[in-house]
């Protein structure tokens, strides 16, 4: 009955919410006018795969001035293994619209390997603003290689939220183009990675046109062997006059066989704009540790 509530409200607000493969049926038109514009079929060999063999996924469209209260959810869950997984979503915020996205990933442990590589297509149109956020939970034998990109026009606000904590290894690389005057873009990425997990996670960040702005803050735990990474690009073209930038990296080591990496890339082509970059690496202090024991947690527990 709720669930029923819910899909009326957005009918009548005219929001389409679906599964892509309904939405190819339903709405070809409205579909195909967007498919593939953002990520097209040769950005790289994963979104490739993925336009050659995708199924399911969401389709989301929210008309011109419609604000949708309520976050739309999606769930995604591999249920056998050695499989692949190529969901393909697509999102279209019209003028001064809003939406916010959640997706939640999860899967049982198997004893063979499976592929999850999904492609997510965004566009945010002028003065709309989408939020996206995922929750991933893979199991530790997923290979979490997946590409998301949104374009913001002008005035437009774009916000990843990503988290990871899942899988064996993830890539994963949110990116905003920000294609119109005053479009703004911001990336949180939280990543943990324990025994047996590679998180290479970050953000691309790429200024189009003049008084964009953008940030960054990724933060990452390392523990048990575990390797976390951040890797992100900054790039502000000729014609993005006075537009900004922050990226903030903190990576913590819980112990000494832990690994962390950092690979920041920034490509400047104007001299009028303002950019800041701060990373720290971190461990655990005795002075922490102490404080910690103070509050009633033994030394030698284990870390959750």
């Amino acid at each position: 009955m709720v669930f029923h509530s819910i899909q009326k409200e957005l009918e009548d607000q005219g929001v389409i919410f679906m599964d892509t493969d309904t939405a190819l049926r339903e709405h070809p038109e409205l579909f195909k006018e967007y498919f593939g514009t953002v990520i097209p079929a040769g950005d790289n060999k994963f979104a490739a795969l993925n336009t050659a063999v995708w199924s399911g996924g969401s389709f989301v469209y929210v008309p011109k001035g419609v604000h949708v209260e309520i976050p739309l959810q999606a769930y995604f869950r591999i249920n056998t293994e050695n499989m692949g997984q190529f969901e393909r979503t697509l999102i279209i915020a019209d003028e001064g619209s809003y939406v916010h996205y959640i997706e939640g990933c999860t899967a049982p442990i198997y004893k063979s390997d499976s592929l999850h590589s999904a492609v997510v297509e965004i566009i945010v149109k002028k003065d709309a603003r989408v939020r996206y956020t995922t929750i991933q939970n893979w199991s530790n034998n997923v290979y979490n290689l997946v590409t998301k990109r949104a374009t913001a026009a002008e005035g437009a606000t774009m916000e990843w939220i990503d988290g990871n904590i899942g899988s064996k290894v993830t890539m994963k690389y949110p990116s905003i183009y920000l294609m119109g005057e005053r479009a703004k873009g911001e990336t949180l990425s939280v990543a943990f990675a324990g025994p047996g997990q590679h998180q290479d996670a970050g953000a691309k960040m790429v200024h189009m046109a003049p008084y964009t702005q953008s940030s960054i803050v990724s933060k990452s735990i390392a523990r048990g062997g575990g390797r976390a990474g951040y890797r992100g690009e900054i790039r502000v073209d000729a014609a993005a006059h006075h537009s900004a930038n922050t990226v903030r990296c903190d990576a913590l080591l819980v112990d000494t066989i832990s690994r962390s990496d950092t690979y920041p890339a920034i490509d400047i082509r104007v001299d009028d704009v303002q950019l800041g970059h701060e990373a720290t690496v971190s461990r655990v202090s005795e002075e922490q540790l102490f404080y910690l024991m103070s509050r009633a947690c033994p030394r030698t527990r284990p870390w959750p």
